[in-house]
């Protein structure tokens, strides 16, 4: 399937008749990072042609891609990483504007660290799919694409980019208890900036409900 290889999107996107913002729109600034470890290692099967009619007609297809949130899960638990990974967001919460721009690049630098873990090879679990192809012969050399499979927009679907870095509530509330706490004891955070921002943490986990 080389619509889906490294490197066809411009190909892909004409193909299906689509942008190509539509397959691969931006989310992170390292998205076309994230976009190479999932498409290089990306593996794929075809199955059996089926048709009733001589007309219409289905291939079936399983695609393996690796799992992106499940090496970032990793990278999270990693606590040698994390400390060093959440002190500046943690030190920048007494500012709200800087608070913002520190996640982002806490969490740019987590999707890099998944990245180059399944580049290396050193994360290797997968997702499965299993879908479909359908075309419609023309009957004058001509065929049409009546459906893709679903993973062909995979990364054009903001759930799926967007769950990369979502954090619950709680789970923003134990990082900073957790590593706001190693800084306390480092003497980089005052216990009372600590306590401001467990704080800030907490109300925000009670008004989610």
């Amino acid at each position: 399937m080389t619509v889906l290889q490294e490197g066809n999107i411009d190909a892909t996107a004409e193909l299906f008749k689509m942008r190509d913002a539509e397959l691969l729109p931006t989310t992170y600034d390292c998205d076309e990072t994230i976009y190479h470890a999932l498409w290089a290692n990306m593996t794929y099967l075809y199955g059996a042609v089926s048709t009733s009619d001589y007309v219409d007609y289905k291939l079936d297809v399983t695609c393996e891609i690796p799992d992106f949130r499940g090496c970032v899960n990793m990278i999270i638990e990693d606590e040698t990483a994390m400390s060093y990974l959440t002190k500046d967001w943690i030190l920048s919460m007494g500012d709200p504007q800087a608070e913002v721009e520190a996640y982002a690049k806490m969490w740019n630098s987590i999707l890099l660290a998944a990245a180059e873990t399944i580049e290396q090879g050193a994360y290797t679990d997968k997702v499965m799919y299993t879908d479909s192809f359908s075309f419609h012969d023309n009957k004058d050399g001509n065929w049409i694409c009546m459906r893709t499979p679903d993973f062909v927009r995979l990364c054009g679907r903001d759930n799926y980019m967007v769950g990369l870095s979502y954090l619950d509530p709680i789970s923003i509330y134990m990082l900073v208890e957790e590593y706001g706490g190693k800084l306390v004891e480092q003497g980089v955070l005052t216990k009372t900036a600590y306590d401001a921002a467990l704080e800030k943490k907490k109300e925000a986990v009670v008004n989610a409900g």
